[in-house]
């Protein structure tokens, strides 16, 4: 009683604040029973985020709502010791909420993740306080007076394993960031953009997943570690990270094809803000790193070295001292108040203590809640999940092969643009498509003359090739400003390389010292490409898309998009991608 009574002052005090806070949310039980829970108390916030257009609920596929989809992925996590936990808690919540199984596993296990936002997070392993994780989640300026995300925190006192305190989603059993009474916590931030650390993965393993199954079935980093190398991300790539009550930790940064880890090697701080840097992945392009949102994240990066090189003693106060530093109003705040973002929620985890201090909604409007968890409290039975037709229906079923489609769609139509998920919907004969551009490359393609086809840029002419050989006739010249090799090839109907313009003929340089004659057709085009960030994007331009799917109708993966902008944005492109001959 005494601990309902802590929880429920510090909750009070909270409400004095303005703005809006994230639901404090008790279960009790078993896995089933907390799940009902789960559902019952959240029935409202649950159906909505099913029914209404926006919500990640609302964006499951049918397609991944049917026994033979979900089947596969059940089967992958009843393979873990305790997986089958998970599965009788989303039964709770779906039968506690009124909506299908089919619905909740589809959410948690099938639901492409492709919101960027630019979160932070830190590990400071030794400090008088004891090992400490401080992690923001952070929002578009919106969300500093509306919630946005449709999440909870959830304080979990399971009959198996460990009691957490955890940042779930309405209707998962996941944990974006959460501590274990076993002095386990776990943070999160988006990773980074392009490939292969974006993409999908069927094949993989959701990281809230895991990140939540390591809380309540593990006690030490290193049992988290081999969990997470031995899966795969489904999808975008994140920045996960471990730290345990002996001062062991991790930030892996996990996505669909590779999985990167840095430890704690030593005494100092271990932070990560929105990018990768392990050697599992290629540097970053420039284009990628000119975007502010990887300023953004850089800033950030630079401004945590900053504010543990000034700290010679790390204790509480030097993480939360980190955790809400508005950095003087300037680029790289750890806690966001600008016109790019803001942070939404923010944790001091204190696996020593067993203790989390959450901040429920921005930090700078709503005060901070402790939360002491008990072993004690844990309840010792609990009710088994009943029998579910739906649960045994996919059990049951054969599990589906997604296997890799692959497209082509040219003179598609951008109708819609999403720079918080790095998504887009595009218009297709068939129909309109979203695309996922995160793991893509992107030109903006933009009309040009033969005076904009510069010998030091790479170049690509299609056309028509003579029977020798010697030449081809061009029906559309591709300069790339900032892309592409010295040379390329000749094969019928193509040529790249270096174009070279002497005494009023051209020629194309495919291979060091060997050329091809160039001669123009009567309605040859010439465009020049810029490869530019998936931020770039924007609404009611043409574009030639090309990607995959892991199914034949499913969501689209770019690999390749060709954006075609008009002659007045021509000039603004040629001013910002300047090159000199």
């Amino acid at each position: 009683m005494r601990r309902t009574i802590a929880i429920l002052f510090c909750l009070s005090a909270a409400t004095i604040c303005r703005g809006w806070e994230f639901q404090l949310v008790e279960t009790r039980g078993s896995a089933y029973e907390r799940g009902l829970q789960h559902g019952q108390k959240l029935r409202e916030e649950i159906r909505r985020d099913f029914e209404r257009k926006g919500g990640w609920g609302w964006s499951v596929s049918m397609r991944n709502r049917k026994p033979e989809s979900l089947s596969g992925f059940v089967k992958r996590l009843q393979g873990l010791p305790h997986g089958q936990e998970l599965i009788d808690e989303m039964q709770g919540i779906a039968e506690g909420a009124g909506v299908s199984f089919y619905d909740i596993a589809g959410l948690n296990f099938t639901y492409d993740l492709g919101e960027r936002t630019a979160c932070s997070m830190a590990l400071l392993p030794v400090t008088r306080d004891g090992p400490i994780l401080l992690n923001t989640l952070d929002d578009f300026p919106g969300g500093k007076h509306n919630q946005n995300y449709p999440c909870f925190i959830q304080i979990a006192y399971p009959t198996r394993g460990h009691a957490m305190v955890m940042l779930c989603n309405y209707g998962t059993v996941w944990a974006h960031q959460g501590l274990s009474d076993a002095g386990l916590a776990v943070g999160s931030t988006s990773g980074g953009l392009g490939v292969p650390r974006g993409g999908a993965n069927y094949e993989g393993m959701y990281y809230a997943l895991l990140s939540r199954y390591a809380l309540q079935f593990f006690e030490s980093a290193d049992e988290t570690i081999r969990l997470f190398t031995a899966n795969r991300q489904i999808s975008k790539g994140i920045n996960v990270s471990v730290l345990d009550r002996a001062g062991k930790g991790a930030i892996f940064e996990y996505s669909a094809l590779a999985v990167g880890v840095r430890p704690t090697a030593t005494n100092e701080p271990l932070y990560a803000t929105n990018f990768f840097q392990t050697d599992k992945y290629p540097p970053y392009d420039k284009s990628t790193e000119e975007w502010d949102y990887m300023k953004n994240a850089r800033a950030r990066y630079a401004r945590f070295g900053e504010l543990f090189a000034s700290r010679k003693e790390p204790g509480i106060e030097t993480a939360r001292a980190a955790l809400l530093d508005a950095n003087h109003g300037r680029q790289g705040q750890i806690c966001q108040d600008n016109n790019v973002m803001i942070t939404a929620t923010a944790y001091l985890f204190l696996c020593r203590d067993a203790t989390a201090r959450v901040w429920p909604g921005p930090p700078q409007t709503t005060k901070p809640v402790t939360i002491k968890l008990d072993p004690a409290q844990k309840p010792k039975e609990g009710k088994a999940a009943p029998r579910n037709e739906q649960v045994e229906a996919v059990n049951a079923a054969p599990a589906k092969v997604f296997k890799t489609v692959h497209h082509r769609f040219d003179g598609a139509q951008i109708t819609s643009v999403d720079p918080a998920n790095v998504v887009c919907t595009v218009k297709l004969p068939q129909g309109e498509r979203r695309v996922d551009l995160c793991a893509g490359t992107i030109m903006l393609m933009a009309p040009a003359t033969l005076a904009d086809v510069l010998t030091n840029r790479f170049t690509v002419i299609t056309g028509k090739t003579s029977e020798d050989k010697s030449s081809i006739e061009a029906a559309k010249i591709i300069t790339y400003r900032n892309y592409g090799g010295p040379f390329g090839r000749a094969i019928p109907g193509e040529a790249s390389g270096r174009v070279h313009q002497r005494d009023g003929g051209l020629s194309i340089e495919y291979e060091a010292g060997k050329f091809q004659n160039v001669t123009l057709a009567q309605d040859c085009k010439v465009i020049v490409a810029y490869r530019v960030a998936p931020g770039d994007v924007k609404p009611y331009k043409p574009a030639d898309v090309y990607g995959y799917t892991l199914e034949e109708e499913g969501d689209l993966i770019a690999t390749w998009v060709n954006v075609y902008v008009s002659d007045e944005e021509t000039k603004e492109w040629k001013e910002r991608f300047a090159i000199k001959q």
